[in-house]
């Protein structure tokens, strides 16, 4: 019965799904996946994807989001640039390494002081439905793909968190079908550490 339940809200989440949310949806597929396998071309797909989910959060209400996605924009021309760097100039470009305690600090001062401020933003001039929630969302995800343009490993930690919420918070948007996509997101972002973490200690034996 749980199954059932489960393939027929697939089946109606499949049904509602625009065309051109389908496309932000295999393209940001695209993006994670070639991610995980540390591949530049990731974030040609990712740029792609958050210029679509530009417009479809705005419309869901979810303002923050939009603009996080404008972020994700831009700062996936940075990454395309660092990662293309990395791979010819290991010294001027993004290579596989650990954070640092003192990075992981700031990392977590930068989130946490990002969601008051964006919370009490999003709370006095939007009609977001869950404020607080979105703002830490979308404060620890600009922290953590700034880690993934650094390829630094733990940023996978953080969009295991991030994506396990996401599913949450888009399925009270009554957008379906990006829930389920960041449900496929957190088992990615698993496979990616796992990855990651084999392939920094293959480099540093």
């Amino acid at each position: 019965m749980i199954l059932e339940n489960f393939s027929e809200t697939i089946l109606q989440a499949a049904k509602s799904t625009s065309v051109m949310e389908w496309i932000a949806i295999i393209t940001a597929l695209l993006y994670v996946i070639l991610a995980a396998k540390e591949n530049v071309w990731c974030w040609f797909f990712g740029i792609i994807s958050a210029a679509i989910y530009i417009l479809i959060n705005y419309k869901a209400k979810l303002y923050l989001d939009s603009w996080l996605s404008l972020y994700y924009v831009l700062i996936g021309i940075y990454g395309w640039y660092v990662w293309i760097k990395g791979a010819t100039n290991k010294n001027s470009g993004s290579v596989l390494h650990h954070l640092k305690i003192s990075g992981l600090a700031i990392a977590l001062l930068v989130g946490i002081t990002g969601t008051f401020i964006l919370g009490k933003i999003a709370h006095d001039h939007t009609d977001s439905p869950v404020p607080y929630f979105d703002a830490a969302l979308t404060s620890f995800s600009l922290v953590a793909t700034y880690l993934t343009t650094r390829k630094i490993l733990e940023n996978w930690i953080f969009w295991i968190v991030i994506d396990a919420a996401y599913v949450i918070i888009y399925w009270m948007r009554e957008l379906p079908s990006t829930s389920i996509l960041n449900l496929i997101y957190t088992f990615i972002a698993i496979y990616g550490f796992i990855k990651w973490r084999k392939a920094l200690k293959s480099s540093a034996a």
